[in-house]
């Protein structure tokens, strides 16, 4: 074997190990910066300004136990369920930079003799601690399209 084969060999083995190292942070971290993925959360409670906390627990097999408090599922990157014995809904999820998560429900069902709980729906700020995870509401102010100088005569 000449030496620029072997050169050629040792450049190709160490630019596939690059590759692949790479590619293994960037699992890695994207898995750190999504904790919700397979995991059910109890909620706690939510406040009247809508701070809620979560406390992390076992995961439910939905189609053969429906739990006794009031949780949230998520599933997978997008998917998430929420609901108590008597309701469920259905939504989407997106986790955002900056420990940001959107939450949207899109379709519902309760039994006739059950009340609605209380939803999880808009943009938070996460933060965790341990099996606890914190929800603030995230207010957008809403822009106004009326120009300020039109009322003026």
């Amino acid at each position: 074997m000449s030496c620029k084969s072997l050169y050629t060999t040792i450049m190709n083995r160490l630019i596939i190990s690059f590759v692949l190292m790479i590619l293994s942070i960037f699992s890695v971290a994207y898995a750190q910066h999504n904790p919700f993925i397979k995991t059910t959360w109890k909620i706690d409670h939510i406040s009247p300004n809508g701070k809620a906390i979560l406390v992390k627990a076992k995961w439910i097999n939905l189609s053969n136990e429906r739990a006794k408090f009031h949780f949230i599922q998520f599933e997978d990157n997008f998917k998430y369920q929420t609901g108590i014995s008597c309701y469920n809904a259905l939504g989407l999820y997106r986790v955002r930079e900056n420990n940001i998560i959107e939450l949207t429900t899109s379709d519902g069902a309760m039994s006739p003799d059950c009340e609605e709980p209380k939803n999880l729906s808009g943009s938070y700020y996460f933060k965790e601690n341990n099996n606890i995870i914190e929800l603030t509401p995230l207010y957008e102010e809403a822009n106004s399209t009326i120009d300020a100088n039109s009322n003026k005569s």
